[in-house]
């Protein structure tokens, strides 16, 4: 796996990552719509050799710490550096996980775990451009023994609620953020499909329609959510469906335990009412570089489970529209086992959009897909359906698909997004995945694969996407990010 070092140094067109070197964690954190500007921020792991004054000296066991990086845009796409205000030496303590909120009277704030010291904190801005903070408030000055963790602030009925991350986290209720009563724990349960021991981190509690979502990881297996109810009166979360946006990597043996590469989900609603995430794009062996996924649309639709799409400003991107039209993969023959190839179409370019759209009635029981970054007899980056296992793999990720939806749609539609390494792939709005191929720039054929039948590509559209990233070439020379290293 030595041969992703390389991939370190790619400016990526249009996903969001950091503009210089940085490490684990790389959480998005603290999203806001304020005065018509998007403000979004991400933990960077950095260099810390501040002066301990009044602090216990376990409070900087390292010579490293955590600070929050701060970026604006307009559209979700454009992004532009701002100068650091949440750090060590404003805080004095490194930052942790958390979210942000408005606070009843109307003022941005940020709930996140101070970084050793046991301890969740509140911190309100002093204006709208977030470029002048108050001092952070701690949660626990009744010294409840418990453990604090990655923590969210929401508000029901005028008052403030805090969760506390761990198994089954701990719930605080506060009037005005200073005092906090401890309430009890937040879900009233848990569900099947749930590992045992698993817990809720850089959790994400919002209403969508008339169901509360729980956004969230567990540390063992990424990415996920819950949806259910709120309990008014025993003041408590009621889950009646957990889904994972996260699954094991199965192409690598040595990765099938780490497989986290959807992570640290964060989410913002936006001037019109949506709901848009990001999550922390962990990808395995890359070190140096946070890099965030592609904004996704998130709704609730009536079966429990999220409709997840791409940000819509993306189409923004477009251009140089290339259609194709009833591509056919035609099996000739009646063998057993037989599997049919035929090359698409080329792409030379780093990003791009590809949309398809395929009969689901004739593709019923057929396994069925792409190989993007093809050459000759090289597979390159798969994306199989594979309906005997009600799964897509996407690379060497296998995630579930429910076929039976589906077979119920008039069109199957994949929307596949590239940039350089990074892929990401949308299904009927029910189903996302994200992988990475390093060999991106030494092949470029996409093929078309059918198993035991012959499927037609009723349309295939391919657009190049114009780069967002200006903004962080602009603060790779400039580092108006760049954080103190001491006091």
């Amino acid at each position: 796996m030595s041969k992703l070092k390389n991939l370190n140094n790619i400016d990526l067109s249009f996903h969001l990552q950091h503009p210089g070197k940085g490490n684990e964690p790389g959480d998005p954190n603290a999203i806001f719509y304020l005065n018509g500007a998007y403000h979004l921020h991400y933990i960077l792991r950095h260099k810390w050799n501040g002066i301990r004054k009044n602090l216990p000296r376990n409070n900087f066991p390292f010579n490293h710490s955590h600070s929050f990086i701060h970026c604006t845009s307009k559209d979700m796409l454009n992004w532009e550096w701002q100068t650091t205000k949440l750090q060590p030496s404003f805080t004095k303590h490194g930052m942790f996980s958390g979210t942000g909120f408005i606070t009843l009277d109307n003022k941005p704030a940020i709930i996140y775990h101070g970084e050793n010291t046991k301890n969740n904190f509140v911190i309100i801005a002093k204006n709208n451009e977030l470029s002048k903070w108050n001092k952070p408030l701690p949660i626990n000055k009744n010294k409840f023994k418990i453990n604090f963790w990655d923590p969210d602030c929401f508000i029901i009925n005028n008052t403030y609620y805090s969760i506390s991350g761990g198994i089954n986290p701990d719930l605080f209720r506060s009037k005005n953020l200073i005092e906090w009563k401890y309430v009890g724990k937040f879900m009233s349960k848990d569900l099947d499909g749930v590992v045992k021991g698993e817990d809720i981190s850089c959790p994400n509690f919002f209403k969508l329609k008339d169901k509360w979502i729980l956004l969230c990881i567990s540390h063992s297996h990424g990415c996920r959510y819950y949806i259910g109810d709120w309990d008014k009166k025993n003041e408590q979360f009621i889950p009646e469906a957990h889904e994972r946006m996260n699954w094991v990597n199965e192409g690598d043996p040595k990765l099938y335990l780490e497989s986290r590469d959807f992570f640290a989900p964060e989410t913002v609603k936006t001037k019109d009412g949506r709901r848009v995430m990001w999550s922390w794009l962990r990808i395995q062996n890359i070190k140096n570089t946070n890099i965030l996924s592609i904004p996704r649309e998130i709704k609730y639709y009536n079966n429990k489970k999220l409709s997840i799409t791409p940000l819509k400003e993306l189409e923004k991107l477009r251009y140089d529209k290339k259609i194709l039209n009833k591509i056919q993969i035609k099996n000739k023959t009646k063998n057993f086992n037989d599997i049919v190839y035929k090359n698409i179409t080329s792409i030379n370019f780093n990003a791009v959009e590809i949309k398809l759209f395929i009969n689901s009635f004739k593709i019923k029981n057929i396994r069925f897909g792409l190989q993007l970054f093809s050459k000759n007899k090289d597979i390159g980056f798969p994306i199989i359906f594979e309906p005997e296992s009600k799964s897509i793999l996407v690379g060497s990720t296998k995630a579930p698909l429910d076929f039976q939806k589906l077979y119920k749609t008039k069109n199957i539609e994949i929307t596949i997004f590239i940039d350089h390494f990074l892929i990401e792939v949308f299904i009927n709005n029910i189903q996302s995945v994200v992988g990475i191929y390093e060999k991106y720039d030494t092949k470029n054929k996409i093929n078309a694969y059918s198993f035991n039948g012959s499927i037609t590509i009723e349309k295939m559209i391919l657009w190049k996407l114009r780069k967002s990233n200006y903004g962080y070439k602009k603060a790779k020379k400039n580092k108006i990010w760049r954080v103190s290293e001491k006091n």
